[in-house]
């Protein structure tokens, strides 16, 4: 079984990288991030002194804002093409008279999705870290009227390692939402677009939600990380809280992939294909 799911899933993966749209949405996730790393410094973000230079933390935190929320756009795409592509092809009914289960193939098509989320999250960090250190300086954050030091270059690391920690996990539940939408509907069109409306439809949601409410959507997780971490970066007072860095930037992430999961499994197992 394990052999059939490996060999699905390199299938699954060439066909991915052979899709124009794959090279379309990396052009334009490396576009936002660096977009977003330099356009913040530019628009909304601290501005640069003579005394006080851009942080390399401070820039990777612009980029990586939105280069994963971009990111997340793109999974859910993917993920809402994943199932609903092989019906728009007719493809699924050559898959299903090979010699694989169901199961077999929605678990190869659900590493295709995860590996694909660890792809793209990689991407971003390694972009917007790069484009930090080509623009900003390593070190500690200083109040430039005290000539304090608010944040130490070790602290400041601690706080981006937590960021990519509270992030990392809603970038891969975005993936699978879009799964569970791909098994319900033929058409990829349809399935992207429900799957994008659901999306951004919660996302803005989160906008008009208190805190508490809010801590249960995994998208709000790398927002709201890379926010605090910009705040140290820029040297403002601000501080993590405690409800959403204990255990709920992972454990509501992973609810959200696993109910996807079970709602796309048992929809994929249900539906009566002909062969």
């Amino acid at each position: 079984m394990v052999t059939r799911i490996a060999r699905l899933t390199r299938v699954e993966l060439m066909k991915l990288v052979r899709h124009p749209f794959f090279w379309i949405s990396l052009a334009l996730l490396v576009a936002a991030t660096l977009l977003g790393a330099w356009g913040q410094t530019v628009f909304s973000g601290a501005k640069e002194t003579v005394w006080r230079p851009h942080n390399a933390i401070q820039l990777f935190a612009y980029g990586a804002k939105l280069g994963v929320k971009m990111a997340s756009f793109i999974l859910v795409i993917f993920g809402a093409m994943l199932f609903a592509g092989e019906f728009d092809r007719g493809t699924i009914k050559i898959l299903l008279t090979r010699p694989v289960t169901r199961t077999e193939l929605f678990l190869a098509k659900g590493v295709t999705g995860f590996l694909l989320a660890l792809f793209l999250f990689a991407l971003v960090l390694a972009l917007s870290f790069g484009y930090g250190c080509a623009h900003g300086e390593l070190g500690p954050v200083w109040d430039t009227e005290n000539y304090l030091t608010q944040s130490s270059e070790a602290q400041l690391a601690d706080h981006a390692w937590r960021a990519v920690r509270l992030s990392a996990p809603a970038i891969v539940a975005a993936v699978f939402l879009g799964i569970a939408v791909s098994t319900l509907v033929e058409s990829s069109g349809f399935a992207v677009a429900i799957a994008l409306t659901l999306f951004i439809g919660v996302d803005l949601a989160l906008g008009f939600l208190g805190t508490h409410a809010a801590r249960y959507v995994f998208s709000l997780y790398p927002s709201y990380a890379l926010d605090v971490l910009r705040g140290y970066a820029e040297g403002k007072s601000t501080m993590w809280r405690p409800e959403l860095v204990r255990h709920t930037y992972w454990s509501v992430p992973l609810a959200s992939a696993g109910a996807s999961s079970l709602l796309g499994y048992a929809v994929f197992r249900l539906r009566n294909i002909t062969a």
